[in-house]
C-alpha cells in the first residue's frame, strides 16, 4: 500500500496523455507542452527495471552494471521514467531496461514506512534503452543535465535479464492481497501525492538537528540530548550566570531559544550532542538593556596566513576550545528573560535575571572579546592591524600566533604549551591537542614539505546531498566554455521561479567553499553573484554544474606553505569582457 502515492500520480499523468473529444481529441499533455508524448515510453506500473550505472562510476571492467528497481511512473517536465531501488530511493532515468515478467512488489520481510522513501531530483538523460538495445546499454552519458547511480554495499546491484520482454501482469483473486489497510483514505492518498513530488534531502536523518523540546524527548538518542542539558543548565548555575528574582515592576523580559546540535568531527563522526540556551535578542531595546554592540569578526585570510606561516617555520599547530566562553565577563546591564516553558516546573519563578551576557544577547560578542583581548594583553600577545582577531606575540624568542572564530581558538607557536598553561589558567579550556579540524576544515600537515592542506570534503558531500545531486555525473569545468553570465530575461526569470529554489542562498554555501579551501571557484561566484537581484533558470543550470565539478574535485584541498614562502602579487587579466556593461 506504500505505492498509493506514486500510483495517483502515475494515473494522473495517462490521463493527461489521453485524447480528449471536448478538446478535438487532442491531449492535455499536448495542449500545455506544445507536442505529444511518445507513447513507445509507456512501461507497465510496478514492473521489474535495471538502471544502468554508468562507466564513469564503475570500479572496473568486472563490477555490476546496472541496479535493479521497480518502475513507478514518469518525469512529467522531462522523458524520464521512475524507477525506486533496492534501497528506496526513488530516481529518474532514461537509460532503463525493463521486464515485464516481473513484478517484485516491496519486500514482504521489511515493514518500510512511507516517510522513508527517499526521493531524489537526480536524471540521467540518455538514449532510451528497452530489451532489443540491451548490448548498447553501456554506452555514453552526453547529456547537459546527467545524474546518475553509484553502487552501494548494502545493495549489490543485480545484473541486466536476458529474458525476452513478457506479457502485462495480471492480478487473478488468489494473488489478490488478503489485508488492506482501512487506514487508507482520500486525505492520504493526497498527502502521499503530494509528497511524490516533493523534494526530499537525501541526508542521514541521524545528522538533522531537532528543533523543540517536545521532538527531543521522542528521539532514540533523548538520553544523550538530557544529558547536553544537565551540562548546559550546570553551565549557567555554576557560573551563577541566572538568578532567579522577582521581576521589578514596568520590567519586560527578553524572549528565550534553545539551539540544539550535534558536533561531527571531519569524518563525520558524531562527537556529541549540544544545547544552548540563548537570549532572544532581537527583543532588546537599545538603552534600556544594551548600548554599544560592535566586536570585530574574524577572517578567512588570516587563517590562511597562520596556517601558512605555521607550515613555513615548523610550528606546532593546536586547537582550543573556551567553555561557555559568553559566561566569562560580566553583564553590566540589569536584563532579565523568560524560562523556556519545558523548564518553568523546576525553577520557582517565570523569569531568570541574567548576570553574564548569555548567548543572543546583541552585547554578548563584544563583552567576551573585551574580556579575551585584555587578558591578551597581559601576557604581552595584541591584535593585528589587519585583523583584531588574529593576536601575534610581541615577545621576539616567543613565536605565538592565535586565530579566534568565537570560542574556537587556532593556535601556532614554537612553545605551545607555555601558552595554554597561560590561558588556561584564566579561562576554563578544553585542549582539543595537534588541530586537524578547524571551523569545519579539516587540516592535514607535512613536516617534512613544511605544507599545510585545507580539506572540505564532508562539507561538499552535504551541499550535493541538499541539492539531491550526491549520485551526479561529474565535470571538468567550474562552467561551461566560452559562456557568458548576464541578466536574465522576463521569461528565464519567471522560469526560475517556478522552480521554487533560493538561488542566493545557494550561491552564499558556494561562496563559503571558495574563501576557505576552493579559490579556483572564485571567478564563477564572482560572476553568478552578478544575477542575485534577477536570476534565471540558465542560472540555476550553471549552478546544478558547479556542483557537478565540485563533485569531481571534492577531494582537492588547498596547499599553503612550503620551503619558498614569499608574497605573489596577482591581477585580473580579464578586460572588457562584461555584456552587460
Amino acid at each position: 500500500m506504500i505505492f498509493w502515492g506514486e500510483a495517483v500520480v502515475t494515473s494522473t499523468f495517462l490521463e493527461k496523455i489521453t485524447p480528449c473529444s471536448s478538446i478535438e481529441y487532442k491531449t492535455p499533455f499536448e495542449l500545455w507542452n506544445g507536442s505529444t508524448f511518445d507513447l513507445s515510453q509507456l512501461r507497465t506500473f510496478g514492473c521489474c527495471c535495471y538502471v544502468n550505472i554508468p562507466k564513469t562510476l564503475r570500479n572496473g571492467k568486472f563490477e555490476p552494471t546496472s541496479r535493479k528497481g521497480i518502475f513507478l511512473g514518469y518525469d512529467s517536465n522531462k522523458h524520464n521514467w521512475r524507477v525506486m531501488l533496492e534501497n528506496w530511493k526513488i530516481i529518474k532515468s532514461h537509460d532503463v531496461v525493463f521486464n515485464k515478467q516481473i513484478y517484485p512488489g516491496p519486500h514482504a520481510k521489511e515493514s518500510v514506512h512511507e516517510d522513508s522513501i527517499r526521493y531524489s531530483d537526480n536524471y540521467s538523460v540518455t538514449n532510451i534503452i528497452d530489451h532489443e538495445q540491451v548490448s548498447q546499454i553501456e554506452s555514453s552519458h552526453d547529456n547537459d543535465d546527467p545524474s546518475c547511480i553509484n553502487n552501494t554495499n548494502n545493495n549489490p546491484p543485480a545484473s541486466i535479464p536476458s529474458t525476452k520482454p513478457g506479457w502485462d501482469y495480471k492480478l487473478t483473486s488468489n494473488q489478490a492481497p488478503k489485508h488492506v489497510s482501512a487506514a487508507i483514505n482520500e486525505s492520504k492518498i493526497l498527502s502521499l501525492k503530494r509528497r511524490a513530488h516533493t523534494e526530499i534531502h537525501s541526508i542521514d536523518s541521524n545528522s538533522k538537528n531537532p528543533s523543540a523540546w517536545k521532538e527531543v524527548i521522542s528521539l532514540p538518542d533523548k538520553l544523550l540530548w538530557i544529558e547536553a542539558l544537565k551540562n548546559e543548565l550546570n553551565n549557567l548555575t555554576s557560573r551563577s550566570v541566572i538568578i532567579e528574582p522577582t521581576l521589578p515592576k514596568g520590567s519586560k523580559p527578553v524572549g528565550n531559544s534553545v539551539q540544539f546540535k550535534k558536533k561531527f568531527d571531519s569524518n563525520g563522526k558524531l562527537i556529541k550532542n549540544k544545547i544552548r540556551i540563548c537570549a532572544q535578542g532581537f527583543s532588546q531595546k537599545h538603552g534600556v538593556d544594551y548600548n554599544d554592540t560592535f566586536s570585530p569578526t574574524c577572517k578567512f585570510s588570516s587563517l590562511q596566513c597562520l596556517l601558512a606561516i605555521a607550515a613555513h617555520r615548523n610550528l606546532e599547530i593546536h586547537h582550543l576550545d573556551a567553555l561557555a566562553a559568553f559566561l566569562n565577563p560580566t553583564l553590566k546591564e540589569e536584563i532579565y528573560m523568560k524560562i523556556p516553558n519545558f523548564l518553568v516546573a523546576h525553577f520557582s519563578g517565570k523569569v531568570w535575571q541574567l548576570t553574564k551576557p548569555l548567548y543572543g544577547l546583541k552585547q554578548s560578542s563584544r563583552y567576551w572579546y573585551l574580556e579575551l583581548a585584555n587578558f591578551l594583553k597581559l601576557i604581552e600577545h595584541f591584535p593585528s592591524k589587519a585583523d583584531p582577531f588574529l593576536f601575534i606575540s610581541n615577545d621576539v624568542g616567543w613565536e605565538c600566533y592565535m586565530h579566534i572564530h568565537v570560542d574556537d581558538m587556532t593556535v601556532a607557536s614554537n612553545k605551545i604549551q607555555n601558552f595554554k598553561s597561560l590561558i588556561m589558567k584564566k579561562f576554563e579550556m578544553e585542549d582539543l591537542g595537534p588541530a586537524n579540524f578547524v571551523l569545519g576544515i579539516k587540516l592535514t600537515q607535512d613536516k617534512v614539505a613544511r605544507k599545510s592542506f585545507l580539506l572540505q570534503t564532508s562539507y561538499i558531500h552535504n551541499l550535493l546531498s541538499e541539492y539531491s545531486m550526491s549520485y551526479c555525473k561529474p565535470v571538468a569545468t567550474p562552467m561551461v566554455a566560452n559562456s557568458k553570465i548576464s541578466v536574465a530575461s522576463d521569461n528565464d526569470h519567471q522560469q526560475f521561479l517556478s522552480l521554487n529554489r533560493n538561488y542566493q542562498q545557494a550561491i552564499g554555501k558556494i561562496r563559503y567553499l571558495q574563501v576557505a579551501t576552493r579559490p579556483d571557484l572564485a571567478f564563477v561566484t564572482y560572476k553568478m553573484s552578478q544575477v542575485l537581484e534577477k536570476p534565471g533558470y540558465s542560472h540555476w543550470i550553471a549552478i546544478k554544474h558547479l556542483l557537478r565539478y565540485l563533485a569531481g574535485t571534492k577531494h582537492l584541498a588547498l596547499c599553503i606553505g612550503g620551503n619558498n614562502f614569499s608574497l605573489c602579487p596577482h591581477s585580473d587579466a580579464d578586460y572588457a569582457n562584461c555584456i552587460d556593461t
